[in-house]
């Protein structure tokens, strides 16, 4: 569960950015292997069937943490936070990108910003994806930026940037939270 956290911090952030935090609630690690593959796929929306095929083609990567099949009958186990990455790809393939750019963003998104690893905290409410030279690249976004700043400071070195894509972090967490809850 996703809650919003209380005290000086949450006050501080009301003023100026906006900036929200919230804190997972649950009773074990964000790294800890707990969800079977069709659970995973179940939180992000996706058929297991293309799950499976995603993970065989490397488009989601399987974390450290992770558990890789070994041998016949054995299942992969995936992390809260693979699910959650899992979750960000599903909905970057919903808007039209590639599952092979989805993966790679889905997992940057987690890496960019979606935990502080000390105390499990979701420090990010919206996500920036946009065109850079080496193909889409993802960015923390503040609540207070204007479309016009946010196409002038990612836009290419000589031209302008064209478009971007906002997601909201928080929105996807808690939608990938929610139906894990569900199968519990």
């Amino acid at each position: 569960m996703i809650v919003p956290l209380s005290g000086k911090r949450a006050r501080a952030s009301s003023r100026g950015t906006r900036r929200q935090h919230a804190r997972i609630l649950e009773p074990f690690s964000v790294d800890e292997p707990r969800y079977l593959l069709g659970q995973v796929a179940y939180a992000a929306g996706v058929s297991s069937n293309l799950l499976k095929a995603w993970v065989a083609r490397k488009i989601i990567p399987m974390g450290e943490h992770d558990r890789e099949a070994h041998g016949k009958g054995s299942a992969r186990v995936f992390t809260f936070r693979r699910a959650l990455a899992i979750g960000f790809a599903a909905d970057l393939v919903r808007l039209g990108l590639s599952a092979a750019e989805a993966g790679r963003l889905g997992t940057r998104a987690v890496k960019v910003g979606l935990f502080s690893s000390e105390d499990r905290q979701l420090v990010v409410d919206l996500l920036a994806i946009y065109p850079t030279e080496g193909g889409p690249s993802i960015n923390v976004a503040a609540w207070n930026f204007t479309i016009k700043a946010m196409l002038v400071k990612h836009a290419p070195r000589g031209g302008d940037a064209t478009s971007f894509i906002l997601l909201s972090a928080r929105a996807i967490a808690e939608n990938v939270l929610k139906r894990l809850g569900e199968l519990e």
